[in-house]
Formats: C-alpha cells, sequence, structure tokens
C-alpha cells in the first residue's frame, strides 16, 4: 500500500516546486532580458563608431582598404571597410567582400557563409563605409553578459530550497515530537495531549482529540466502576450460596445428591474466584497510583507460596525458586504481588499432577527479571499475542478459568513500567516460559 506523503514532505515539496519554477521564469526572463539589451549595446558601439570617421574626423578608410579596430583575439573583431561605389570590393581585411547594396543603417547579411551585423554610413558624396562584427561573436558576449545576469539566480536556488526545507522541518518539529511521545503511552494512558507550544492552525484539532479522549476515558471509568461494582453486589449471594452449599453438605442423602452438591460447590467457587479477578482487573485497570517502596523479591515469593500451597500440595507439585538470594528493589508490592500470583497461579493450573514449576531472579544494572517455567502444556506461539485479551481462553486446554489472569498480569506490569515476555520452557520438551521484567528504580 503506498504510503501517505507526510504534511512537511507536501509543504516542502511545493515550496520547492513554487520556488524552482519562479526561478526559471525570472532566469529565463532575465536571460533574453540580458541578451537583447548586450545585443543592443553592440549595435549601439557600431554606430558610434561609424559616427567617429564623421564627427571626429577621423580618416576614412582609403578605397579598397578595410580597417580592423581590435585584434584577432579580441572578443569584439569590429572591421571598418570603406564601400565601393559600382563593383564589389576584393580587398576588404580578412578577404572580406561587401556587397554594394547595403543601406545606410543597421542590417544583417550573410557574406561568404557567415552573418554579419552591418552598420552603413554615408560620409560624403561617394564615400559610404560599413562597420560590420560577425553575429556568432556578438551573440557569445551576448550568452556570457545573460549568463552573469541569471548567476545570482543559481546560487540562490538551491539555498533557498535548502532554507525552506529546514525552515519546514523547524515549523513541524513540535507536532513531530508531540506525535512521538503520544506513540509511547500505552492503552490505558488518556491524559490530554494539547500543549501551548503547538502551532495555532494545529491547536483545534488537537483540542478535539483532547476531548475525545476525555469522552474515552470517562467512559472507561465507567465501564470500571460498573464491573467493581457488579463484582460487589455478586459477591453477597455467593457467599450466601456458598453456606447454604455447606450445610447441605452436613445432610446425609444418595451419592447421587453428593455428587450434584460437589459440582454446585465447584461452579460457586469458580464463580467466586471470577468475581476476584473481576475485582482485581477493575483495580488494575483503574488509574490509580500505587505507592513505590523498596520490597524483597524474596518476601513476596514466600507471601505468595504461602497462598498457593494448598493447590501445589493437592496436585503434588514440585516448586521452587533456583537462586535463593535476595533482590532489593523500588516497586509497587501490590503490583509485583498480584502480577507474580496471577502467573504462579496459572502454572498450578494448567501443570499436570506431579509437574514441576520453576522461579528464577535474575538481577541486571537496572531491572529485576523474574522467570517462571513450568512442563504443562504451553501456549501455542499464535496464540501469545492474544492471551493478554480480557477473557480470551485458548482451546484444548482442559481447564476451567475465566481468560482475565494474563490480562491483569499485563495491566500490572505495564504500570511498574516494566514488560512480560512469553516462550517456550527450556528445562522440558513442553511448557511455558513466563518472563517479567521489571526496573529496579
Amino acid at each position: 500500500m503506498k504510503r501517505q506523503q507526510t504534511l512537511e514532505r507536501q509543504l516542502a515539496f511545493w515550496l520547492a516546486l513554487t520556488i524552482v519554477g519562479a526561478a526559471l521564469v525570472a532566469g529565463s526572463a532575465s536571460f533574453l532580458l540580458s541578451f537583447r539589451e548586450a545585443n543592443e549595446i553592440q549595435d549601439s558601439t557600431l554606430r558610434h563608431i561609424g559616427a567617429l570617421f564623421n564627427v571626429s574626423h577621423l580618416p576614412s578608410p582609403q578605397p579598397d582598404i578595410g580597417l580592423r579596430l581590435t585584434d584577432e583575439g579580441s572578443e569584439a573583431r569590429v572591421i571598418v571597410s570603406r564601400l565601393p561605389t559600382n563593383a564589389v570590393s576584393s580587398n576588404h581585411p580578412a578577404g572580406l567582400r561587401f556587397p554594394v547594396d547595403l543601406i545606410n543603417g543597421m542590417q544583417t547579411r550573410m557574406i561568404q557563409g557567415k552573418t554579419y551585423r552591418i552598420f552603413v554610413n554615408t560620409l560624403g558624396p561617394g564615400l559610404r563605409i560599413a562597420v560590420a562584427q560577425q553575429t556568432a561573436i556578438r551573440n557569445e558576449s551576448a550568452r556570457n553578459t545573460a549568463l552573469i545576469a541569471i548567476l545570482p539566480y543559481l546560487i540562490l536556488m538551491p539555498v533557498l530550497l535548502l532554507v525552506v526545507a529546514r525552515l519546514v522541518r523547524t515549523t513541524l518539529r513540535p507536532v513531530a515530537v508531540l506525535a512521538a511521545r503520544v506513540d509511547q503511552r500505552n492503552e490505558s494512558d488518556l491524559r490530554p495531549v494539547g500543549e501551548a507550544t503547538l502551532p495555532s492552525e494545529i491547536q483545534p484539532f488537537v483540542v478535539a482529540i483532547d476531548r475525545l479522549l476525555g469522552r474515552v476515558a470517562e467512559a472507561m471509568s465507567s465501564q470500571r466502576r460498573f464491573i467493581a461494582a457488579a463484582a460487589h453486589e455478586l459477591r453477597t449471594p455467593l457467599t450466601a450460596l456458598s453456606f447454604q452449599a455447606e450445610r447441605l453438605a452436613a445432610i446425609d442423602m444418595h451419592d447421587n445428591g453428593q455428587q450434584r452438591l460437589a459440582d454446585l460447590r465447584r461452579g460457586i467457587e469458580r464463580n467466586r474466584q471470577l468475581l476476584d479477578q473481576l475485582l482485581t482487573y477493575a483495580r488494575t485497570e483503574a488509574d490509580v497510583r500505587v505507592p513505590r517502596t523498596e520490597i524483597s523479591v524474596q518476601a513476596v515469593i514466600r507471601h505468595i507460596f504461602a497462598d498457593l500451597m494448598p493447590l501445589v500440595e493437592a496436585k503434588r507439585l514440585d516448586i521452587g525458586v533456583e537462586d535463593e538470594g535476595d533482590v532489593q528493589m523500588v516497586a509497587s508490592a501490590v503490583e509485583l504481588t498480584v502480577a507474580l500470583k496471577n502467573i504462579v497461579g496459572n502454572a498450578i493450573k494448567y501443570t499436570p499432577e506431579d509437574g514441576r514449576i520453576t522461579l528464577a531472579i535474575n538481577e541486571t544494572v537496572d531491572a529485576v527479571e523474574l522467570v517462571t517455567e513450568d512442563n504443562g502444556p504451553g501456549i501455542a506461539e499464535s496464540d501469545r499475542a492474544r492471551v493478554f485479551e480480557p477473557f480470551y481462553r485458548g482451546l484444548g486446554t482442559g481447564t476451567v478459568g475465566s481468560g482475565l489472569g494474563l490480562s491483569i498480569v499485563k495491566n500490572a506490569v505495564e504500570r511498574m513500567q516494566g514488560r512480560i515476555e512469553l516462550s517456550d520452557a527450556r528445562r522440558s520438551p513442553t511448557g511455558l516460559r513466563v518472563t517479567l521484567v521489571i526496573p529496579k528504580f
């Protein structure tokens, strides 16, 4: 697909086209006028030379004798010759033979295969002289003069093109800087983008964008409030149903009833987990800045293991941390706990019984890498971009869930200005490797 030209390129192109067009028109006009003026000056020179033989009483050329007023190497090479009265003279300079039918005044004639500009002047009865100059020489001199006249245009045109390109780039630089800043934002950053440094012509467009962002932010905030309120409202009846199910479990009933009651209790538990994840998702989506403090990564991991150990023991999983060394970092303990707990919880959920889950802590100069690896079914590479979408669940997992876990992780990690990476496990043929990269400061 052909890319649209940017505003900067369009302005630079049309301004450059205008400058080049104006320079060509002005240069052509200057060249033609200078060329014509140079020819007129040379005609005037021929007239003045012809008049000198009369006005200044200079000796006129003798019959059949010509006079060359300039050297052979001179550009002018003006020839003065006395014209015969009734025959063609044969003893003129350079072998020129002027025809006898030349009239008084300025004229252009072809003589011996060359074109000459000739001025004929009558000095007295039967005495006429011709002042001639070859047109090729005149035109060459006129062209040189005209080229000197257009030389400023040839110099100024590239200079103006460079200046215009620089001015356009400098003028539109605030727009490019603002576009880069907006492009670096994540989808939850809906702050206004308007700045006072932008040109006034672009301000209405930016104001309209700010208003649109405000409406989107309000709609998202309303949606988050609705999710949180609905989850809170549903927790009470689900808690009541859970109590009723526990009371029913104490009553003697046949095996079929016990099985159905167990299914009911599992359904209630799944709904309670879904509500908890909805509340967590709403909190991570909300634009609320959680305080950043210095925390111990090992302490966070121990807290998560303590909460999830019943699930680990139920599936007889081998779970542990490779390096027992601790790392201190400045981050939000709440967001780090939420992100890591969901990752470990997913690993426990999808890892088969008697499986293995490993956590590793890698410290770099300015970041901490938290790597979780299991030997479960993993995630297909084609699904890894979509698993972060809310409520998306891959097919064929064989487990029950809401599809919110990795969405919660993504929101929490982005709020910590970190990133999450999914890849294949390195220690087993199957499995998933999840890497959290969180800035240390």
